[in-house]
């Protein structure tokens, strides 16, 4: 063994042991170090979102609001609950409310919400709770407050802490439910945890979301986790928020019966008379970073949090007591976490609810802990629960939010209703300072710090520390502004983009917007902004080019800077492209040499070669900014430039796939394509433009508008004339001697087409050139081509173009002699390239590219502009070279900027079953305050759904009416002729024309479009022709179905051709199908490229298909229909209008006109032009009245239609007049007739007036740009009205008018408006007409919405009950345009509680209280008809007369009446929909109503029957019942009969033997089942069948109108027969006859007289209950003694009116005027003609003017009649004589037009007829 072996083992190192001990110690220092951090590091605040009470939006709202002493506490707004319902004082009471106040929300309501933008379906939306909903809206507005992009945040570990307790929504929602209703997302999107969850889950956001509910303090406890997580290292972001909702009362009763709540809806915290307080509403949320992270960042950091804490107040007096000691507790900790003394809180915002218990707990607890103050001055204390009431779970986030606002602002705002403090606290209290002023911040040598309280009812209380933000170290050294700045604006959507665009401009212009600069405010836009996948750019070089721009992209108008929404269509691929000669001016590229280092260093790296090759510095030329002169000096410096320029463009990051070059360009675009160093390029462009300036002044150039062939043939006949540039499909450029070029322009320009001169020096690509060709070869002879790097697609004729050309002298040879096939080279590469960048001073290619591409998926966009601001015009153009994401900016690093926030685009949203949110705001006084986005009751736009139709082919010949008609009728059936248009000219042969009618089934009128699509002259002209084919066709018996092809009448899209001419046959037809639906068959528009074959198929189609939409347009092979479709506001109104610019308005003197003028002025406008025929003084006293706000209103006398005479006007404008901005046509004239009655003089007034007067119009302001082009049309172009069809026409020529100008990239928008209430006196029977009247000064307010840019070409502004309206036309015609906005069957009122009506009848159970002698109540609804089978006439479904007529004896035998008498049917049950049926008795008279529900108000009610209790007739009919011969009816041939006449369905089960015409009428024997239900409603049914059968050859639609007198039987048998006797009419039209149905034993079981059957032959009005009641029986007037005459009238006439107004006759005052009573026009002219057809005379449209009430016209017809009744219609005005004007119904009753006149073509305000 070895000594060392032998040793013991050796003694540990000390040293290694010291070295591990103090690494120990480090190791544990560090950790307490991360510990104590963990507990003491600041949080900063660095952004703040809130929506609060007072119209609180933002922090700066807020704090607005605080510093003025505001409130936000409110009476509790009608849609949450009727404050007074729930009222009482004493609080004790069940079920009430001590007070009527809260705090709520005034510039949002909780049905408002932007779904879309959160990319939240609707059906989610209305399902989420609304608390969830403005919790997302304000958490991005803090966001953005805090500079931070959103977007920046995805994956990122960010947290979400929210505070939130009540679930109001869910709790007043889903009891309303039916299980069956209740939706999945209901409960998921009424769960608190979804709050969070929502928002972490849009952020993409991975931190803890948290949602915290510890009642009043939730969102304070929210604050103190989040800074915890955010200290621990768990969350790097926080967003902590609070949130509360107050939507329906029940909390408030607990609250109040609790003694919780202050009787005067007043928090009085710490007062003496404190006694609660009152619950407020709102959201706060704030963002938090580690103070560390936000000084990194660069954040603008609020304040910070020192400390927290979180207690509970464990056992009190009371669970809702609070505990003051564990609020002592609480502050302690709050400090010692801070390691903070109390002295060193300057001020507390306290939790103060102003409870007498809670107040003074609070007191002693904060004297307890903060009374100690020693040198410090008192302590501050202040609650915003005095300004804003209870917030709640986001009471916390409240008071947080103002403390931190306050301590940024060293301001205490005031306390209010503080005036003593409470005598229930204890000493210590009284050494507090109540802010009960405002108070600068006590002075301090520290950070100022303040403490914030919040104390939950269910014990857990929160307090935290904040103080003032730490001085920075380091300073930031004022950046320098960049020459230009561009503005990214992103948004989902071009509409939101422009709503973005606006409020950004207002900022700009704001003081705080003042302050940024332009450069900050570019950075911050571009980098701390989310960006979405649309957005546009502005670039401007100061602020004002900035706020110019944004204004115009919020307007959609284009302006210098301005890039609008991208287009994600545009694919990839970018093509560069060189032009020719041409594009120089002096002081191109002077100031991107300063602006643009890479264009500098381009130029500078090009400046040696240059001088080399040139001889002259290219740096000098363009630092002079001189003028280049001489073709050998310009064509190098264009050569120069463009490589620089090109060298621009790459600095930038944009390059090319491939490059083009346009004659000398292409010496450019081989250089780029790397064929060429820029030394050789430049030796090729020097030595060509040398050479070339031998030549000068040789040979001349012209650019044609011809395509290549053309242009081809053209020189064919001038020897010396070639085709030297193939620019594009339309234009070609010609070469050769001067005088030849010349004649060719000649030849052109005779055609009407584009021909000019290029201005050249030599003519180059042409012979001219030759002599120097030899000298061009043999210099470039020592090029060195090299092989491209860039595809250069070659434009040299003759030259390879599959990539092997080589570019040698022998190329440029060529380039110099040979054609340019520029066309060829841009289609080749538009094959797969989308980006086209014009590389030049200025842009000359970018016709011939647009006109050689197809739009689509293309761009073309320049470099630089001539005499324009080079570095704005670049930065324009490199910003539109952005087609998929936004240009990228440098970041500069300066101070963020407050931007403006993100404007919401709000839509309604809300489960519907339960009581909506915005009941009371659907009212006229709040349409302008609608929130953007949301949809409005009158806003509908009209849709083109896809409707195909299976395959069908119509039997029967056909006529076709067209230019070249034989081929279209080759197409048809056999036998089909053809006919030419000029058939239907002015003084062609009518016989002959009706001989070509005959034989035909069917009638297609095609007119050939029009060349000039603005004309008016096309619209008069196919007008007329239908319009004497109506003639024709009326005249016949059994007139064929006439169908009208138009050609781009309708467009579908907003870029859709439009056709005025065209369109206006819709209007036309649409009347035409109301007033002669008896051979209408339908509009069918298409393409007027369509070839005759397809057309022939859609035309067999329709036929074949009739009874639905009888208006369809075919496109793209698809068949599309119109329908009327509610739509949402535009996102932007037009609010403001440009100053200093003119308006022109076209029917400003009419009832309508001053609303325009006024709204205009409203909207800013300086100067209305107000044109009128005669001018001056008519609008005296509203000129006075614009003056005083600043708008000058000017009348001029001028004729609208007249085109020198508006020349005139226009010459004013920009000389004494200010520059015309917009045009706004509302003008309106002429009379009312049917179709085919019209004559000229009816149509050319009011086609003066808005056809001729928009011509003009147009085409003055294509040389008089103008940016608003406005046209005032009506609804009932798109519904039709009858006897106005020349008005109904004009209409639909404005719709489209307005398409096409749009087509143009012209501004235009039509307003296509209801009933203006001018027109009608809002009374309660008017909506239940049908249109609704809106009130002048309400409808017009709709102005800025529909001239927003984003608004449509075309928008529908009307209140209508559309049921109503739909009922009232479709016995006439089908108006499927309205399908889309009538309720579902079903839909709406509950019916349940409504008894079924009696079998065989509508008559119901008595009901009583109703004001009547008697009331019988059914209901009505389509699947449980009482009677067996459904009843149609022309396809709609109605209640038959036989069960009306049942209904009206059943009635009378239940009071005691043996029959019925004066029987009227004024208005068919439309049985499709829901109804309640009231059958009314008020003494002898019985009348039949129905009603949408049961207690739909009485002047909503429509009439359908009436009659009168009578005795039963006794002596019985007499007439000869012989049969005729041949004339026999099975049950076969009458079903067919009926089909024929249009009617379908046989209600009852019966049938008929020996059935058979008689010699005065007709006979039959009747059995009816033995089980018959109804024996009597079935034998009055097989009654009303048989007696048709009286006049069985007369193919018309004959209806019962009437019948004198009705006994049915009570108790019949099944087997009779039934007895007709035709008795004879004076006026020879329909059928009059009795009927009686006689027993086997001779009794009487059906006995009707005067059975009365009335021709079909025109609609209803729209807001009328058509009948033909006053035809329906024959007066003899001539019997009658004056009085009587009177009296007759004055009862019939009454019985017209009520029918009209949907009033009971009884209401109707025979002397109150008509205007009063709420008539308007359209029915006035029902009651026009029903006043003729009662006293069968012509009467004119003025007399209803002149005698407006039913005395009035009563006396005025009496004397008509008086003498024999031969006395002549009432004469027409003299139109010759001087100051005559037409009068109308239509546009002079009521005032309704002009005030005193109607003039011809500008004359009243446009509006519904």
């Amino acid at each position: 063994m070895t000594q060392a072996s032998s040793a013991s083992p050796a003694t540990p190192d000390r040293r290694a042991i010291i070295t591990e001990a103090l690494r120990k110690i480090d190791d544990l220092t560090a950790r307490l170090a991360e510990a104590e951090k963990a507990e003491t590091e600041p949080i900063a605040v660095v952004g703040i979102g809130c929506r609060l009470p007072g119209g609180v939006d933002n922090a700066d709202d807020f704090w607005k609001l605080l510093c003025d002493g505001e409130s936000g506490v409110i009476r509790v707004p009608a849609d949450r609950w009727d404050a007074d319902e729930f009222y009482s004082p004493d609080h004790s009471v069940p079920g009430t409310i001590c007070n009527r106040e809260g705090g709520f929300l005034t510039s949002w309501q909780p049905d408002e919400f932007d779904a879309e933008f959160f990319a939240i379906a609707p059906r989610e939306a209305a399902a989420m709770d609304p608390q969830q909903r403005l919790l997302l809206e304000v958490s991005w507005e803090a966001l953005e407050d805090a500079g931070i992009n959103p977007r920046t945040l995805r994956g990122s570990a960010t947290g979400v802490f929210i505070g939130m307790t009540t679930n109001d929504y869910y709790h007043s929602v889903v009891g309303t439910l039916r299980p069956e209703d209740i939706d999945p997302y209901i409960p998921f999107g009424n769960a608190p945890n979804f709050a969070a969850g929502r928002l972490s889950y849009f952020l993409g956001v991975r931190g803890p979301a948290v949602v915290s509910d510890t009642a009043c303090s939730s969102s304070l406890v929210s604050i103190h986790l989040a800074c915890q997580s955010l200290r621990r290292g768990e969350s790097d972001h926080a967003l902590a928020a609070g949130v509360n909702l107050i939507l329906s009362p029940e909390n408030n009763i607990a609250c109040s019966r609790w003694g919780m709540l202050a009787p005067d809806g007043r928090c009085k915290t710490f007062d003496a008379d404190a006694d609660g307080y009152v619950r407020s509403e709102g959201c706060g949320v704030v963002v938090l970073k580690r103070l560390s992270d936000a000084q990194r960042d660069g954040d603008r950091v609020l304040a910070v949090v020192r400390g927290s804490a979180v207690n509970q107040d464990g056992a009190s007096s009371g669970q809702t007591v609070p505990n003051g000691p564990a609020q002592q507790e609480l502050m302690r900790k709050a400090l010692q976490t801070a390691r903070l003394a109390p002295a060193d809180i300057d001020y507390i915002e306290a939790h103060g609810t102003g409870t007498a218990l809670g107040d003074p707990i609070e007191l002693d607890a904060l004297a307890a802990v903060y009374g100690d103050r020693g040198a410090s001055a008192p302590l501050v204390l202040g609650s915003v629960k005095t300004n804003l009431g209870h917030l709640e779970s986001a009471a916390g986030v409240t008071g947080f939010i103002k403390t931190v606002l306050s301590v940024q602002h060293a301001h205490i705002p005031q306390q209010l209703h503080f005036h003593s403090l409470t005598p229930q606290a204890g000493e210590g209290a009284s050494r507090f300072r109540i802010a009960s002023e405002p108070l600068d911040w006590p002075a301090v040598e520290r950070p100022r710090r303040a403490a914030v309280s919040s104390f939950g009812v269910s014990g857990t209380n929160a307090h935290i520390l904040v103080e003032q933000v730490p001085e920075p170290t380091t300073t930031t050294e004022a950046q320098p502004e960049p020459p230009v700045s561009t503005l990214v604006v992103t948004g989902k959507s071009p509409a939101r983009i422009a709503s973005l665009a606006g409020r950004l401009a207002d900022w700009l212009q704001s003081p705080d917007g003042q302050a940024a600069t332009l450069a900050d405010v570019a950075d911050t836009l571009n980098h701390r902004r989310a960006q979405h996948p649309r957005f546009a750019t502005v670039a401007a070089a100061d602020r004002g080019q900035a706020i110019a721009g944004l204004r115009a992209l919020a307007g959609g108008y284009p302006a210098p800077g301005v890039v609008g929404p991208n287009d994600p269509s545009i694919g990839s691929g970018t093509v560069f492209l060189y032009s020719g000669q041409g594009s120089q001016w002096a002081g191109m590229g002077k100031r991107l040499l300063v602006d643009e280092p890479a264009f500098a260093a381009a130029v500078d790296e090009l400046e040696g070669d240059f001088v080399a090759q040139v001889g002259f510095s290219l740096r000098d030329v363009l630092t002079s900014g001189e003028t280049v002169e001489g073709i050998d000096r310009i064509q190098p410096v264009l050569v120069g430039v463009q490589l620089a320029l090109t060298a621009l463009w790459r600095s930038y990051g944009i390059e090319p796939d491939a490059v083009i070059g346009h004659s000398m360009g292409e010496v450019t675009a081989a250089v780029v394509g790397g064929a060429l160093s820029s030394a050789d390029g430049l030796k090729v462009i020097a030595t060509r433009s040398r050479l070339m300036k031998r030549l000068s002044g040789q040979g001349a150039m012209a650019l044609l508008e011809l395509d290549a062939d053309a242009a081809e043939q053209l020189i064919a006949g001038y020897p010396g004339l070639t085709v030297a540039v193939y620019a594009s499909p339309n234009q070609t450029v010609i070469a050769g001697p001067p005088d030849q070029v010349d004649a060719a322009i000649a030849v052109v320009d005779a055609q009407d087409r584009l021909a000019r001169r290029v201005d050249v020096d030599v003519a180059s690509h042409h012979p001219i050139i030759d002599p120097i060709l030899g000298d061009l070869r043999d210099a470039l002879s020592g090029l060195s081509p090299r092989e491209p790097s860039i595809p250069v697609i070659v434009t040299t004729d003759g030259r390879p173009t599959d990539g092997t050309c080589v570019f040698d002298a022998e190329h440029w040879v060529a380039n110099l002699r040979n054609p340019v096939r520029f066309a060829r080279a841009v289609a080749t590469a538009g094959a797969e390239k989308s980006l086209f960048v014009e590389v030049s001073p200025h842009p000359l290619l970018a016709h011939a590219i647009k006109d050689t591409l197809p739009e689509a998926g293309h761009r073309s966009i320049a470099t630089l502009q001539r005499d324009a601001n080079d570095t704005v015009t670049f930065r324009t153009n490199l910003n539109a070279a952005h087609t998929a994401r936004p240009p990228r900016q440098p970041q500069r690093g300066g101070p963020r900027v407050r931007l403006p926030s993100t404007p919401w685009h709000h839509a309604h949203h809300w489960i519907h079953t339960a009581r909506p949110a915005d009941q009371q705001r659907r009212n006229d006084r709040d349409v302008a305050a609608l929130a953007e986005g949301e949809k409005h009751e009158w806003f509908h736009q009209l849709s083109w759904p896809v409707s195909d139709l299976a395959a069908g082919r119509a039997d029967g010949p056909w006529l076709v009416v067209a230019d070249a008609a034989e081929a279209l009728a080759g197409l048809l059936a056999p036998g089909s002729r053809a006919l030419a248009l000029t058939a239907l000219d002015e003084g062609a042969d009518d016989p002959a024309l009706r001989a070509a009618l005959e034989g035909a089934a069917h009638v297609v009128y095609a007119p050939a479009a029009p060349a000039g699509r603005f004309d008016a002259a096309g619209a008069y002209q196919v007008f007329g022709q239908l319009r004497r084919l109506v003639v024709a066709l009326a005249g016949m018996s059994g007139a064929p179905r006439l169908y009208v092809v138009t050609r781009n009448a309708q467009p579908v899209t907003e870029t859709d051709r439009a056709n005025p001419a065209h369109a206006a046959l819709w209007g036309q037809g649409r009347t035409l199908a109301l007033e002669h639906p008896e051979f209408w068959g339908g509009l069918i528009d298409v393409d007027e490229t369509l070839p005759a074959e397809l057309l022939a198929a859609y035309l067999l189609s329709e036929a074949a298909h009739t009874g639905g939409d009888d208006q369809a347009v075919y496109r793209a092979g698809e068949r599309r229909v119109p329908r009327l479709e509610p739509r949402p506001l535009p996102a932007v109104p037009l609010t403001r209008l440009e100053r200093d610019t003119s308006h022109l308005v076209i029917g400003a003197t009419g009832n309508v006109g001053p609303y325009l003028i006024r709204q205009l002025a409203e909207m800013g406008a300086a100067t209305v032009v107000a044109v009128s025929r005669r001018g001056g003084g008519a609008l005296t006293e509203l000129a006075d009245e614009l003056a005083s706000r600043g708008t000058t209103l000017v009348e001029v006398a001028a004729d609208a239609a007249d085109e020198a005479s508006m020349a005139t006007v226009f010459d004013r404008f920009g000389a004494d007049l200010p520059p015309l901005e917009g045009i706004y046509l509302a003008s309106l004239a002429g009379g009312e007739a049917l179709l085919s009655e019209m004559t000229d003089d009816d149509v050319t007034p009011m086609f003066r007036a808005k056809v001729d007067s928009a011509a003009v119009l147009h085409k003055l302001s294509l040389t008089t740009p103008v940016r608003r082009f406005v046209l005032f049309s009506s609804i009932t172009g798109l519904l039709g009205s009858r006897a106005v069809a020349h008005y109904t026409a004009a209409n639909a020529f404005a719709d489209a008018f307005a398409y096409a100008r749009r087509t143009l990239g012209l501004p235009a928008t039509v307003v296509d408006w209801g009933l203006w209430k001018s027109w009608a006196d809002a009374q309660p029977q008017m909506k239940a007409a049908g249109l609704e009247p809106m009130p002048n000064d309400v409808a017009i307010r709709m102005l800025p919405a529909v001239l927003s840019p984003d608004a449509p070409a075309q928008a529908v502004v009307a209140g209508a009950d559309w049921t109503r309206l739909a009922d009232a036309y479709r016995m006439r015609a089908a108006v499927k345009v309205l399908d889309h906005l009538l309720a579902a069957p079903g839909d709406g009122v509950n019916l349940d509680s409504v008894p079924a009506p009696a079998w065989g009848t509508v008559l119901g159970e008595k009901v009583d209280g109703t004001g009547h002698d008697h009331v019988w109540r059914a209901r009505l609804l389509p699947d449980e008809r009482p009677y067996p089978v459904a009843h149609r006439v022309r396809g709609v479904e109605v209640v038959p007369v036989s069960v009306l007529l049942q209904t009206l004896s059943s009635a009378a035998e239940q009071l005691d009446g043996s029959a019925v008498g004066d029987v009227r049917f004024e208005y068919p049950i439309i049985a499709d929909q829901p109804k309640v049926i009231h059958v009314v008795a008020d003494g002898a008279t019985l009348t039949v109503w129905s009603s949408a529900g049961p207690d739909t108000a009485e002047q909503r009610w429509t009439r359908h029957a009436g009659a009168v209790l009578t005795e039963a007739a006794t002596a019985a009919p007499q007439g000869d019942q012989s049969p005729l011969d041949g004339q026999l009816f099975d049950a076969a041939a009458i079903a067919e009969m009926q089909r024929a006449w249009g009617v379908e369905g046989q209600p009852f089960a019966w049938t008929v033997t020996g059935c058979a015409a008689t010699v005065d009428g007709a006979r039959a024997e009747v059995q009816l089942p033995e089980d018959t239900e109804s024996p009597a409603a079935a034998l009055v049914d097989a009654a009303v069948h048989v007696a048709r059968l009286a006049d069985a050859d007369n193919p018309a639609l004959l209806l019962p109108a009437g019948a004198e007198s009705l006994a049915v039987a009570a108790a019949p048998g099944v087997h009779g027969v039934v007895e007709v006797y035709r008795r004879s009419r004076e006026d020879g039209a329909g059928l009059l006859v009795d009927v009686r149905i006689t027993g086997t034993d001779g009794a009487t079981w059906v006995d009707m007289r005067g059975l009365n059957y009335a021709p079909v032959e025109s609609a209803p009005a729209p807001v009328t209950d058509e009948t033909d009641s006053a035809a329906a029986e024959f007066i003899d007037w001539s019997t009658m003694t004056a009085a009587q005459t009177v009296a007759e009238l004055q009862v019939r006439l009454r019985a017209v009116l009520a029918r009209e107004l949907g009033m009971p006759e009884y209401a109707v005052d025979v002397d109150q005027p008509f205007p009063e009573l709420g008539l308007d026009s359209m029915m006035a002219m029902n009651l026009l003609r029903d006043a003729k057809q009662l006293v069968r005379i012509d009467l004119s449209a003025t007399m209803l003017w002149n005698n407006p009430s039913i005395s009035k016209l009563s006396a005025f017809v009496a004397e008509l009649l008086a003498p024999m009744q031969q006395a002549a219609p009432e004469p027409e005005a003299d139109d010759s004589q001087e100051g005559a004007e037409e009068f109308s119904v239509l546009d002079e009753l009521f005032d309704s037009i002009e005030s005193s006149s109607v003039e011809s073509a500008n004359a009243g305000s446009e509006g519904a007829i």
